[in-house]
């Protein structure tokens, strides 16, 4: 998909067009799915891993961030390479920390 017709349909679905955020959403769930599993070294499974799903929900959130307006634009997917980017670090930041919570010893006297 060009890019033109990319920011057509994120013109559209910022306006309200949920048919057109689903169509956007399925042209690049592809680009989700490898962007996602670039980062994460690993094959990713939309049945499987929960690192899927945040970057589905990090490239909705790119649809309603990007600013079409703005002269100095970075191309929609380079946008939303960076907010799935930036979703996926922060999710396993909360993962770290709550693995390093688990495996604290309890202090049962």
């Amino acid at each position: 998909m060009r890019e033109q017709e990319i920011i057509q349909l994120v013109l559209r679905a910022r306006r309200g067009d949920l048919r057109a955020r689903e169509d956007l959403i399925e042209a690049c769930k592809l680009f989700v799915t490898r962007v996602a599993a670039r980062i994460c070294g690993r094959y990713l499974a939309w049945e499987n891993d929960d690192e899927l799903s945040i970057a589905l929900i990090a490239f909705n959130e790119a649809i309603d961030a990007y600013d079409v307006g703005h002269r100095r634009r970075v191309p929609f997917l380079t946008f939303a390479h960076r907010v799935i980017h930036r979703r996926l670090t922060d999710h396993f930041r909360r993962e770290r920390r709550h693995r390093q919570w688990d495996l604290l010893p309890l202090d049962l006297t």
